[in-house]
């Protein structure tokens, strides 16, 4: 409505160039299909422990529960975001069954769809050259696939946040009303997940339109109307989201008053403004850049040993950003003003070398290296010789050093930083993976107690509530597994072993090196099972458990069972 409803001429269809449509648009599909498939690959068994995504397992229960539930609320005060993108992972587990990948799918394709808003925001402040390569490196840029690749809503706010600039973009350059619409709906959307894309997409858009109409010296009078549509289409889709969060009395900014560094800063202007305050802030913002280039994640949501930008990209990156800066007053400011806003963002958080702020500056980072690799050739080959130099030519080597990325991006991040990333998830903390050995409960018998043996001991609710989100699996009865007990080595005793009852199943996961522990069981249970060990190759195993399986007094096997 707000872009003026323009009318659709069906006849045009019949006069399209179908050959300079396929010129245009088939790279962009292969592209796009590529990007998918590195991102749907096995990834729901590449990683079987949870980045921080039990809040989504927990969101799907939650919506099978009560699927009445209003959407645009917040889920709970550590996750102050609407439901939707909790409906979306719903709607992939009633198709593939409760477990990862399912769970994990709409981050794939709403990654793989961000590939095409890149595309479109690099041809709006660029050439088609620029998208084709922003694209090829968006798709490959581990950061990037990896945050595809796990049930976190942050890929949403890249998505949305990357069309509402794309839009905005086209709505300088062409200046049609639909275009800013478009634009505004994109920036509205941001407000619907996580709460980084709330806090920068909007303000960014805002300074990148100041900024443009600054620099070019009111020559975008024409666009003046648009702006204002763009500005009313954001603040009418936002409009749900905030009247959501106010009518529940919640805080508009949850995850920022949790994580902010709101503390530090009132201490450090107690005093007033000193020299060292500015100091101290500029060294806390200088961290962020280092998160691009030059140190790993500390968190473990990428994980690995690289930075953002992988180190082979860091010369690329480094030459697009002063490449952007050097183009103003053209529309490509908006790459290293969305990195510098990301940077400014994060600077007020207590923690800044955590990957999970940064995924909503991964497309800019992607576009920053495809305008390096885009225009150094040119600057670096002397006048004389490039004169000589046909444009085929220079194209084929452009090309050639997007081809050598995307091989070097795919064999780091499934050869090296995976199994990296395996091992970090699993060394972090200090008790064995809890989380494999729930997969392993749902292959067991109902009417099954499981422990978690070891020392230290594990934390029992994030594994128990993955069991409830696995026991689900083929339409079983989630309540079929008595509630999973963790316990210390030290609490196994033969007079603990004794008194339990001999009416139910155990499933006893014990740490590989207690074997007093394991004789006790065997003693205890001379019925049980032999050991199994894990049967997953990519996990440490000295982070995995030893099962043992106690059958009742019944004699329940696990073959009867199944």
């Amino acid at each position: 409505g707000l872009g003026g409803a323009p009318r659709i001429v069906w006849s045009a269809i019949r006069r399209i160039d179908w050959r300079a449509w396929a010129r245009e648009w088939l790279p962009v599909i292969v592209i796009f299909a590529f990007g998918l498939a590195i991102r749907v690959w096995d990834v729901g068994d590449y990683m079987l422990y949870l980045i921080d995504e039990l809040h989504w397992t927990d969101g799907v229960l939650h919506l099978e529960w009560t699927p009445f539930r209003p959407l645009i609320t917040p889920m709970s005060g550590q996750s102050p975001y609407t439901w939707i993108y909790s409906y979306w992972q719903a709607g992939a587990v009633q198709i593939f069954d409760h477990n990862l990948f399912a769970l994990r799918l709409p981050s794939a394709i709403v990654g793989a769809l961000n590939l095409l808003a890149v595309y479109g925001l690099a041809r709006a402040i660029g050439d088609r050259r620029l998208a084709l390569l922003s694209m090829i490196v968006v798709a490959v840029l581990p950061s990037h696939v990896q945050f595809s690749r796990i049930a976190l809503n942050q890929i949403a706010d890249a998505l949305f946040g990357t069309l509402g600039l794309m839009f905005i973009a086209r709505g300088l350059r062409d200046n049609q009303r639909a275009d800013w619409a478009a634009g505004g709906v994109g920036i509205g959307m941001t407000q619907y997940f996580y709460e980084g894309g709330r806090l920068l997409f909007p303000p960014l858009a805002a300074v990148w339109l100041i900024v443009m109409i600054i620099v070019t010296r009111g020559r975008l009078r024409r666009q003046w109307g648009g702006i204002v549509i763009a500005a009313l289409a954001a603040i009418v889709i936002a409009l749900p989201v905030y009247a959501g969060i106010i009518g529940q009395d919640k805080p508009l900014f949850g995850r920022f008053d949790d994580m902010g560094n709101s503390e530090g800063l009132r201490s450090r202007l107690a005093d007033g403004l000193q020299i060292e305050d500015i100091e101290q802030h500029f060294s806390h913002t200088l961290t962020t850049v280092w998160a691009y280039i030059a140190h790993r994640d500390l968190a473990v949501y990428y994980g690995g040993d690289e930075p953002l930008v992988v180190g082979w990209l860091v010369p690329l990156f480094l030459f697009g950003v002063f490449y952007t800066l050097w183009r103003i007053p053209a529309p490509l400011l908006i790459i290293p003003l969305w990195i510098a806003a990301t940077s400014g963002g994060v600077s007020l958080l207590r923690d800044t070398l955590f990957s999970a702020r940064y995924a909503v500056v991964l497309p800019a980072l992607g576009i920053a290296v495809a305008v390096g690799l885009r225009y150094w050739l040119p600057l670096i080959i002397p006048e004389a010789p490039r004169a000589r130099l046909s444009a085929r030519f220079t194209r084929g080597v452009v090309y050639s050093a997007a081809g050598v990325i995307v091989v070097t991006c795919v064999v780091y991040y499934f050869a090296v930083h995976i199994p990296i990333l395996n091992a970090q998830t699993r060394y972090q903390k200090g008790y064995h993976d809890g989380l494999e050995a729930a997969h392993r409960i749902v292959t067991v018998p109902g009417g099954t107690q499981p422990y978690l043996i070891g020392s230290p001991e594990h934390d029992q609710n994030v594994p128990r509530n993955f069991v409830g989100y696995l026991a689900l699996q083929n339409g079983e009865n989630p309540g079929r597994y008595l509630p999973l007990l963790s316990v210390a080595l030290d609490v196994i005793t033969p007079r603990f072993l004794a008194e339990l009852p001999r009416d139910i199943n155990y499933v006893f996961f014990v740490e590989a090196s207690a074997n007093e522990t394991l004789l006790m069981i065997y003693d205890s249970f001379p019925e049980a099972h032999a050991p199994t060990y894990t049967p997953y190759n990519h996990i440490p195993a000295d982070r995995a458990y030893v099962m043992v399986f106690a059958p009742s007094q019944f004699g329940v096997s696990m073959e009867q069972s199944q």
